[in-house]
């Protein structure tokens, strides 16, 4: 099966990540108001931004599928990332994503998610799609009700709680 490495929406294009993205990633991951929200509970470091990229382009080899660096198409640069992953060691599959802040709140994260969520359905014929968010992330549980993501449970997670979200395939 052949799975779309790049997706275009009205401003953004979804594409896998390159080794030469890690430093303009880092640039946006090392800042404290992003990494409060990741499982480092803080800015990443360059060499933990390294790993993350690794471990994304990773998935992708083994599972054919996974998260996109997200490219502004006014500047064409990495404003963050957002896409699919295995998790828990399942095949379980959840949504991710990540933005610069000062993207924070203008329909990005909502708009690169859509597309993530109908690639999901259409492209992988995913039954059920999962996301995990810190439950205090009051902005990010927006972004998910308004893909159309339902509410789950809090659950304690490696020191965290965390708001479990689920959404099926409507087709």
């Amino acid at each position: 099966m052949m799975i779309e490495s790049k997706i275009h929406t009205k401003r953004v294009l979804l594409r896998k990540f390159k080794d030469e993205d890690i430093i303009d990633f880092y640039e946006i991951v090392k800042k404290h108001e992003v990494g409060e929200w990741l499982g480092v509970e803080r800015g990443m470091t360059f060499v933990e931004s390294e790993n993350y990229i690794n471990t994304i382009i990773n998935h992708w080899t083994i599972h054919k599928f996974g998260v996109w660096a997200v490219i502004s198409k006014i500047n064409n640069r990495i404003i963050g990332h957002c896409g699919l992953r295995c998790f828990n060691e399942t095949q379980d599959v959840e949504i991710i994503y990540l933005l610069e802040p000062k993207f924070w709140g203008q329909g990005f994260a909502t708009e690169a998610g859509a597309a993530a969520v109908q690639f999901a359905f259409e492209s992988l014929k995913i039954d059920t799609l999962h996301a995990r968010i810190r439950s205090s992330n009051g902005k990010s549980k927006n972004v998910i009700k308004k893909l159309g993501f339902s509410f789950v449970e809090d659950r304690e997670y490696e020191g965290r709680t965390l708001s479990y979200y689920m959404m099926h395939n409507p087709t």
